[in-house]
């Protein structure tokens, strides 16, 4: 397990259309302690929207980190050769690595057992929380780094691991993270500094898994078909990363609201 410390959940919801936080109690006993945070910029209230509406009932706590624009957690570039690969726009990619950095930094303090974290482009299954769940409660997680259903893992085993297995599988829109590895990661990436997401948790943590159970997928891939309809605008299949962006303030925690 995670921990062995379980509890009964008191869920926080928001929605845009209140001001108010709407409460909902968590009926489910005995299961991990989970934290849901999505990755979102300010100007893509297209994607926060989308993201809301598959969440809305979600039996946990949801957070929206408002992410920064370039190397906001002041970390030096990782110089290995895969992690100065430059295909995707620099400050972009510091941009989601410090957004992942201090989400790590964040959820130290809270009283998850495991965290979850989510890119704001990304369609969801509509039994994606209970697989979740299930897995957590069956799998030891312990030290595992876990990725899931990156692109081109479509024919993979379920679970992968190992440097060489793993290089050719790309996008880290599900992360999920045992809350006992995140002081780590934080010390991590303050000794090696910052990189590509995709490759940074592949070179520098040992215990680094795939995990494919058909649960969620980039927006800007194919769709399958077990995965819920959510009404989204087609705009949020447009990926951030590509985009030149100058240096901003550093990011700020906020519950799941879109304005």
């Amino acid at each position: 397990m995670v921990s062995a410390c379980l509890r009964t959940c008191v869920c926080v919801f928001v929605f845009c259309c209140a001001d108010a936080l709407t409460y909902r109690a968590n009926v489910t006993v005995d299961a991990p302690a989970v934290d849901v945070y999505v990755i979102n910029l300010p100007e893509r209230v297209d994607k926060c929207l989308c993201m809301q509406k598959q969440l809305a009932s979600a039996p946990v706590n949801v957070h929206k980190f408002v992410a920064g624009k370039g190397n906001t957690c002041n970390l030096k570039k990782a110089m290995s050769p895969a992690s100065a690969h430059t295909a995707f726009d620099v400050n972009a990619q510091a941009s989601l690595f410090c957004s992942n950095y201090h989400i790590w930094e964040l959820a130290l303090h809270s009283a998850a057992d495991a965290i979850v974290i989510l890119e704001d482009d990304v369609q969801l299954a509509p039994n994606w929380f209970q697989k979740v769940t299930q897995m957590i409660q069956t799998v030891q997680l312990r030290n595992r780094y876990v990725v899931v259903d990156p692109i081109n893992s479509g024919n993979a085993p379920e679970w992968m691991t190992g440097s060489g297995s793993i290089q050719g599988i790309w996008g880290t829109h599900m992360t999920i993270l045992p809350k006992a590895i995140l002081g780590q990661l934080v010390e991590l990436a303050n000794r090696e500094g910052h990189g590509i997401m995709d490759v940074w948790y592949k070179e520098h943590w040992h215990e680094a898994w795939i995990w494919n159970p058909k649960i969620v997928a980039q927006a800007s891939q194919p769709m399958p078909a077990n995965h819920a309809q959510a009404a989204c605008p087609d705009s949020v299949r447009r990926t951030d990363i590509p985009r030149r962006w100058g240096l901003f303030a550093e990011s700020k925690f906020q519950r799941m609201i879109c304005s």
